[in-house]
Formats: C-alpha cells, sequence, structure tokens
C-alpha cells in the first residue's frame, strides 16, 4: 500500500501517514513502530524514485500567496469552506455505503445501475468516467470550463461505481471531487481559485477517508508550505467534525 500510493502520486510522506491512520486505531511510539516507519520511508523513496525514473512526472501546483493579505472576512469565508469540504466528503461515504446495501445480493439492481452509469457516461461523452485526471486539470488550468453540477455528478458516479462492485479507485475521484467543488465555492466566496481547489483537493479526500495527517503532508509534497500551514488547522476541523466516516470503515 506504501509503495502502491507513493509511487503513483509521488507524496512519500504522505503515504506513509497514509497507510498508519487507515490501518491503526491507535498511534503509540514503540518499537515495532518505529521500525514499520524506517522500513515505509525506505520503501516510499525507493518507489517514488523508480516511478520517476520510469517516466512519470511527479504532479506539484505550488500555491504562492502573502499572509499579510488575509483579512479576517477571508478566515471567515475558509472556515465555511473547510467546512462545505469535509461535509461532502462524509456524503460520499454516505451515498456509497447507502448504495450498496441497496445493490447487495440483487442482481437486477446491479444490473440496472451498471445500465445508467454506461449510459449517462456516454450522455456526457465519459467526462465523469476513470479516475477523474481531466477534472483535476480542468480545475487547476482551465476552471473557466468547470461546470456547478460537475462535483457531484463525480460524486454520485463514482459511488455508483463503486457500489456495483467495481471497488477500488476512490482516492484519485475524490481529488477530482474536491478540486471541481472548489471551483465552484472560489466563486460563490470570491476567493482565490487555486487555494480552494487546492483545499478542497485534500480535504474531501482526507474527510471521505477520515484521515487527519494525511492531508496535511499531502498539501506539502503536492502544493507547498503555504497551504500546508492553512491545511493544519483543517485538519483539527476536520478531527472535530468527522469522527465516524470513512471509505475503509464498514
Amino acid at each position: 500500500m506504501v509503495c502502491g500510493f507513493s509511487a503513483l502520486f509521488q507524496t512519500p510522506i504522505a503515504a506513509i501517514f497514509f497507510i498508519f491512520e487507515i490501518t491503526r486505531k491507535k498511534m503509540r511510539i514503540t518499537k515495532e513502530i518505529i521500525f514499520e516507519f524506517g522500513i515505509f520511508l525506505v520503501s516510499a523513496y525507493f518507489s517514488t524514485k523508480l516511478s520517476c525514473y520510469l517516466g512519470l512526472e511527479k504532479f506539484f501546483v505550488k500555491i504562492d500567496f502573502n499572509f499579510s493579505d488575509i483579512t479576517f472576512a477571508t478566515i471567515t469565508k475558509l472556515l465555511i469552506v473547510e467546512i462545505v469540504f469535509i461535509l461532502i466528503g462524509m456524503f460520499f461515504v454516505i451515498c456509497q455505503k447507502y448504495l450498496k446495501k441497496i445493490v447487495l445480493n440483487n442482481t437486477t439492481i446491479i444490473w440496472m445501475f451498471l445500465i445508467l452509469f454506461i449510459l449517462i457516461s456516454i450522455l456526457t461523452k465519459f467526462k465523469y468516467s476513470s479516475l477523474g485526471i481531466n477534472l483535476i486539470n480542468t480545475s487547476l488550468y482551465k476552471p473557466a470550463e468547470i461546470v456547478y453540477y460537475d462535483f457531484i455528478l463525480k460524486l454520485i458516479l463514482t459511488a455508483l461505481c463503486t457500489a456495483v462492485g467495481f471497488s477500488g479507485g476512490e482516492v484519485t475521484p475524490l481529488f477530482a471531487i474536491g478540486a471541481s467543488l472548489g471551483v465552484v465555492i472560489s466563486l460563490i466566496f470570491s476567493l482565490p481559485t487555486m487555494i480552494v481547489v487546492a483545499l478542497g483537493y485534500c480535504l474531501v479526500f482526507a474527510s471521505a477517508t477520515k484521515t487527519y495527517l494525511t492531508p496535511i503532508f499531502l498539501s506539502l509534497e503536492v502544493f507547498g508550505f503555504k497551504l500546508m500551514l492553512i491545511i493544519i488547522f483543517s485538519a483539527v476541523l476536520l478531527y472535530l467534525i468527522n469522527k465516524k466516516y470513512s471509505i475503509y470503515s464498514n
């Protein structure tokens, strides 16, 4: 898991904390933990370097802004935005689990959902199919092309696809959901698009996986240290709001 996450996203530190957070209920500093951390660290960096050597480009977008320009109104808006992202991550988990209950041992409904997914994909020219890298790139580099319903269609179709049995593939779609939602919210609250997209990228994923340290290091490795300083507060907010919902829990 560490190697796969770090190789694909080239975020070795985030990969280590992600694995620890989803596999351990309590993080106590013991000899075993230190030993595991050392192995994970070597494995993560080796995987990252290997994937880079094989031609996979590291995804990095530097988010730069001046903290002196941030006003009380901006902080208030960011607080609301962060809560929205956290709630959307929780909604994804609820939606996915609800759909899984509907299709449980019901072949007819599974086929109905599958046909529905295929039809919607054809009608939308497969815009919401696959991992959602297209939505991430559009959100960051061509935000004007994002429409207000992109995030919700990606959310519902991803939940639907995984519910009918195509397990896995939630992480990158969660990035896409958060990024595309970030464009919409940035317009509503008149906030810098890049900052809000980056926050959505990290927080929707973190909320849906119920990870509190991972988004901090993910933001550092993907968007730079300035966003990381904002995410630290967001992680505390996430801990207070979501202590139950995760795509990795029953």
